[in-house]
């Protein structure tokens, strides 16, 4: 069964630029709930847009906390 855990993100997009150039690989989280979570970098460039990221996302991992998607959660997507 897959978890699926809920992150508010407000990453503007010169911040992003240390993501894509591998200066920085992971990115650290706070879960809605509390918790902190991280996960690869890259799996931003789905939902980056020209200000950055900005909003409440649904990161889904699997049994063996692999990375498998995030989406826009709710209606915010203009958030930020």
């Amino acid at each position: 069964m897959h978890q699926r855990v809920h992150v508010i993100l407000k990453i503007p997009a010169y911040q992003l630029e240390l993501y894509y150039s591998g200066t920085i690989g992971t990115v650290a989280a706070e879960t809605i709930d509390g918790r902190v979570i991280y996960f690869p970098a890259n799996v931003l460039r789905q939902v980056v847009q020209s200000h950055g990221v900005y909003g409440t996302f649904e990161l889904m991992f699997d049994e063996s906390n692999k990375f498998v998607s995030i989406r826009r959660a709710g209606h915010d997507s203009q958030a930020g």
